[in-house]
């Protein structure tokens, strides 16, 4: 047998991880905790009987450390008055410990409760020190009476400390598990408002969906009847007839010759201006052309043909426009195209909407996943050899 043998022999064996389920856990923690509470709870009674009575030792050592009087000492009066100011300054540190120490809450938690002592401790040597090597200057043994009762408490608040290191970490542990656990239900009761929010936008879109089927249906059988079949025939003859009157304004601008005119009456600026209209959209110039103007620009023997082909093409341009106007649009089939845009845009604003939602209920899901993760870390942490495992 190797060395190396010996060893893995008297090697102590691990203890076995036991994997129970977080019920289980929290089961076991919460009997764990309240035994170890128990205990606490009488350890912070006793505790509290050393503050009160250290409280009431402080007082009466205070009490005879005011009677203190250095006229019968044969020193300096400089050094008397700096030993004097030591003195009332020590006590004036004295009796804000003990004013400190008497203003801890007694329901606070144990773990607090001994921070709160261990804080005022700490805080009076730091203040305290310098006040005391003045004092001790021509004053002994009331001063180390002083300092033994405080060492002593002092010596007491540190081996109930220390004593209690485990049940002080693990109920710090135990606090911050509360915290994760309220995180926790936080983060639940968030996630079921954002549900509760996503089902209620739904319900409001159902509706509308149902309109968008009904308004869809009810436009198809409109583009289908008669009156929408006629008024779709009457407005392609009137496109006919547009195309028709477009063609009739070429081919008069064309005998008019309105380029030729240009060129001609270059120098005359009303007529100049006059058929640059023309020349530019010839219909809507003959519409502005109440008087006809044009006509003075065009030779006297060709006039006449020229002006009745003016007006007719100026009473049909009209008579097209009213037409227009009037089959520019269906009014049914508007109203219906209307309402369908708008009840779809609704539809659209509410899937939006959804979907901003569930992009916040992803993220507040992740960080249940976080708190569940940390929340059985120190559960298990809390539990020894213990693995928390999810059993659904």
């Amino acid at each position: 047998m190797s060395w190396l043998d010996l060893f893995r022999k008297n090697k102590e064996p691990e203890e076995p991880i036991n994997e129970i389920s977080i019920e289980e856990a929290e089961l076991l923690l919460e009997a764990r905790t309240k035994k170890e509470k128990e205990q606490t709870d009488k350890t912070k009674e006793e505790m509290n009987k050393k503050v009160v009575k250290f409280i009431s030792d402080l007082k009466e050592q205070t009490s005879l450390l005011n009677l203190i009087d250095l006229k019968e000492k044969r020193e300096h009066e400089k050094i008397k008055f700096v030993t004097l100011q030591g003195l009332k300054e020590y006590i004036e540190q004295l009796n804000r410990f003990s004013g400190n120490l008497e203003k801890i809450n007694k329901k606070i938690g144990f773990p607090q409760f001994m921070k709160e002592i261990d804080t005022a401790v700490t805080l009076f040597s730091k203040s305290s020190h310098k006040k005391l090597q003045k004092a001790q200057i021509l004053i002994g043994e009331e001063l180390a009476q002083t300092e033994e009762i405080i060492r002593t408490f002092h010596k007491e608040v540190g081996t109930i400390m220390k004593d209690n290191t485990g049940a002080l970490s693990r109920m710090n542990n135990a606090g911050k598990l509360q915290n994760v656990k309220d995180l926790l239900h936080k983060t639940k009761e968030t996630q079921r408002e954002i549900n509760n929010l996503i089902s209620d936008l739904k319900e409001k879109k159902d509706p509308l969906i149902t309109k968008v089927d009904l308004d869809t249906k009810e436009f198809n059988v409109f583009k289908e009847s008669e009156e929408f079949i006629s008024w779709t025939k009457e407005k392609e003859n009137l496109s006919g007839e547009k195309q028709e009157l477009d063609l009739s304004a070429i081919q008069l601008k064309e005998k008019i010759d309105v380029r030729s005119l240009l060129n001609k009456f270059h120098s005359v600026p009303t007529h100049l201006e006059l058929l640059k209209g023309y020349r530019s959209d010839f219909l809507n110039a003959l519409t502005n052309d109440k008087e006809y103007k044009i006509l003075e620009t065009i030779e006297s023997n060709k006039r006449q043909i020229i002006e009745k082909e003016l007006k007719d093409l100026a009473e049909k341009h009209q008579t097209i426009k009213e037409k227009q106007a009037s089959y520019m649009t269906n009014e049914k089939e508007a109203a219906l195209g209307i309402s369908l845009k708008n009840t779809k845009n609704q539809i659209d604003a509410i899937n939006q909407e959804i979907e901003e939602e569930k992009e916040k209920l992803t993220k507040f899901m992740e960080k249940e996943k976080g708190h569940q993760t940390e929340k059985m870390n120190i559960m298990e942490g809390l539990l020894d050899n213990v693995k928390i495992v999810d059993r659904q």
